[in-house]
C-alpha cells in the first residue's frame, strides 16, 4: 500500500532533496483541494504534478510518501492523496539504468488518467465530457522503449457488458508510446474480440499487442505491426 505523507518536519529534518521538499510541499498545499476542476478546465495542479515527477529521483519520491512494489518490474512506485493518485515507472528495475520514465496522474473521482513519458504528454482519449480514458492500473513497459498503458470507454462496443456500470469498462484498447521516436499508436479490439488486459511486446522489428497480458505468451498476439508502419521510420 502506498505510504501516508510524512510530516512536513520530518521531511525537512531527514535533508530530502529540493524536488523531494517541492512534493511534499505541493500536496500539503492541496489538503484538501477547494475543488476538483472540470474536465475541459485547465488543471494546474495535475500538470504540476507531472513535471516535478519527470525530474524526482526514486529517493524524492520515496520521501515524498510514494510506495514502491518490490513484486512489480521493472520499478514501480504510487501515491495515492487527497483524491488524487500517481504513479512513477522507470523502463527499467535499476534507476541509474532507466532512460525512460512514464508519469500518471489522475483523479480517483474520474476513474482514468493522464499519462506522460520523459515529460511528454501522451495523446490519451478522453470521454465527450472531456475525462480521459486510460487506465492507471493496466501500464508496462516492453524492450525498455515502449511503454503501453490500457485505453477504457468502450461502452459502445457489441461486447461490452451493458450490466458493467464503470466509466472505463471491461473491454479495453492499448495506447503504446515509442520513447524515443516520440510517438503514439492506438489498437481497438474488433467487434468480435473482447480484450480485457491488453499488453504489448516487440520483438525483430515488430509491434504485438496482445488481449491479455496474464497470456501474452500462451496465445497469438492480436495484432502484428511493423514498427515502421506503428510508428514511422526512425530518424
Amino acid at each position: 500500500m502506498p505510504h501516508r505523507l510524512p510530516a512536513w518536519s520530518d521531511v525537512n529534518a531527514q535533508g530530502a532533496s529540493p524536488t523531494a521538499l517541492a512534493l511534499a510541499l505541493r500536496d500539503a498545499l492541496m489538503h484538501p483541494p477547494a475543488r476538483q476542476p472540470e474536465p475541459h478546465e485547465p488543471d494546474a495542479f495535475v500538470d504540476g504534478l507531472a513535471r516535478l515527477l519527470a525530474r524526482a529521483t526514486v529517493q524524492d519520491c520515496i520521501w515524498a510518501g510514494f510506495g514502491f512494489d518490490a513484486a512489480r518490474s521493472p520499478l514501480y512506485g504510487c501515491l495515492v492523496e487527497h483524491g488524487c493518485r500517481a504513479s512513477v515507472e522507470l523502463s527499467s528495475d535499476d534507476p541509474s539504468a532507466a532512460l525512460h520514465r512514464a508519469v500518471c496522474v489522475g483523479w480517483i473521482d474520474d476513474y482514468g488518467t493522464r499519462a506522460w513519458v520523459d515529460g511528454v504528454e501522451l495523446p490519451v482519449p478522453r470521454d465527450e465530457d472531456g475525462r480521459p480514458r486510460a487506465d492507471p492500473h493496466g501500464t508496462g513497459w516492453c524492450a525498455q522503449r515502449w511503454f503501453f498503458i490500457e485505453i477504457g470507454g468502450l461502452q459502445e462496443h457489441p461486447r461490452s457488458d451493458p450490466a458493467d456500470l464503470l466509466r472505463l469498462g471491461t473491454v479495453r484498447g492499448v495506447l503504446v508510446w515509442d520513447a524515443e521516436r516520440r510517438k503514439g499508436h492506438l489498437e481497438w479490439p474488433r467487434e468480435d474480440e473482447v480484450w480485457t488486459s491488453p499488453g504489448a511486446s516487440v520483438r525483430d522489428g515488430r509491434l504485438l499487442v496482445h488481449g491479455s497480458r496474464a497470456r501474452m505468451h500462451v496465445d497469438a498476439p492480436a495484432r502484428n505491426v511493423p514498427l515502421d508502419q506503428a510508428f514511422g521510420a526512425e530518424s
